[in-house]
């Protein structure tokens, strides 16, 4: 099923958003994505379901599969016309193992088997939950289980899975869990962290933000962006003050000397409504960020400007 995001999603931006490389089994493809659907599906248990960002979710994973099946196919392709001699390479090297084997006998083949499996340890819980496969449900973890798995934990997905876990249901302590994790947060963690500071919306949770807006990342800048300006009175007020937001006078006199074609076009469409437009000029000069980088990471669709 397609979004509408397809034309719009590089795959690139959709093996990031599904923090998976671009070598990776389709197992693993299959494990991100199952993980990050869960979290933003509109029925999510955790009450910070998003139906845009569980849409592109299923649209990085189609452009994904469809990449893999081409390059499946591709694979295939190749073998074909490197003709039979690779093939025949490998059957006589198989052959002549077959037969060294026989010649050796069983007690060689035990030998060796025994060897192996001295040499591969058992699978330990802790083996088994560094893959991923065997960690418990979030719903079943304390509070401070649940901080253990944010901080120990080698997937971001199940990072943002505990977080969301931790906003659900000990919503009180979030802003204690959030804040001091902030600095060390990787960026996809990191990104969801400020996205659910902002919805908290107290004068602590968005002060934390505010220093997130000089990144010169720009999904985390832009997610701290969006949410302070959606925090209401007390989050655009931290907003104007941290970027220094120009007054309407004092954009319009800049804009006459410096105003770049684009930003013109922008204004001249109506599309983005002139306050935000100063916020997200001031951010520019802040950060260094292209306007049309930030424009796209706060939803603003480049398409509609042509």
């Amino acid at each position: 099923m397609s979004y509408g995001y397809e034309q719009e999603m590089t795959l690139k931006q959709a093996y990031g958003l599904l923090e998976v490389a671009e070598n990776s089994a389709i197992e693993t493809v299959k494990q991100s994505y199952r993980r990050a659907a869960k979290l933003y599906h509109p029925d999510a248990a955790s009450g910070l379901a998003d139906t845009e960002k569980f849409h592109k979710i299923v649209t990085a994973y189609n452009l994904i599969t469809k990449d893999i099946k081409r390059k499946q196919i591709l694979f295939k392709s190749t073998r074909k016309g490197a003709g039979k001699a690779p093939a025949g390479a490998e059957a006589a090297q198989a052959g002549g193992w077959r037969r060294f084997a026989g010649k050796t006998g069983s007690k060689f083949m035990d030998f060796m088997g025994g060897m192996r499996s001295k040499s591969q340890p058992k699978p330990s819980h802790e083996n088994k939950a560094r893959t991923g496969s065997e960690w418990k449900s979030t719903s079943t973890l304390t509070y401070d289980e649940l901080i253990i798995r944010f901080d120990k934990s080698p997937n971001v997905w199940l990072q943002i899975e505990a977080a969301h876990e931790i906003y659900s249901r000990f919503r009180g302590r979030f802003e204690s869990f959030a804040i001091p994790r902030l600095p060390r947060a990787q960026a996809r963690a990191l990104v969801e962290l400020i996205q659910v500071l902002g919805k908290i919306k107290t004068q602590t949770a968005l002060g934390a933000i505010a220093p997130y807006l000089s990144s010169g990342d720009k999904e985390v800048c832009c997610s701290a962006f969006m949410s302070l300006e959606n925090g209401g009175a007390i989050g655009q007020e931290i907003l104007d003050k941290s970027i220094r937001t120009p007054s309407p006078m004092m954009y319009y006199i800049t804009g006459l000397f410096n105003r770049s074609p684009f930003e013109k076009h922008v204004l001249k469409s109506r599309l983005v409504p002139s306050q935000k437009m100063r916020r997200l000029t001031a951010v520019t000069r802040r950060t260094g960020l292209p306007l049309q980088d930030l424009l796209e990471g706060v939803g603003v669709s480049l398409q509609s400007l042509a």
